[in-house]
């Protein structure tokens, strides 16, 4: 599940609800990370692998 929320800030918040890993491609860099419940993100040419139940809140 991801969706924009848009206001002062464009936020765009990515949830995997699966336990495999999903991966997720962005339409472009995120500028900062506000919401993570793991201690990483892994990430490479605009593409983020998500582990099981990850959820990510970016600022883009």
């Amino acid at each position: 599940m991801a969706y924009y929320r848009r206001g002062d800030k464009t936020l765009l918040v990515v949830g995997n609800y699966q336990k495999e890993e999903q991966e997720i491609a962005l339409p472009a860099a995120y500028k900062n990370m506000l919401l993570n419940n793991y201690t990483d993100i892994t990430e490479k040419n605009h593409t983020i692998r998500l582990y099981g139940y990850q959820l990510l809140i970016l600022e883009m």
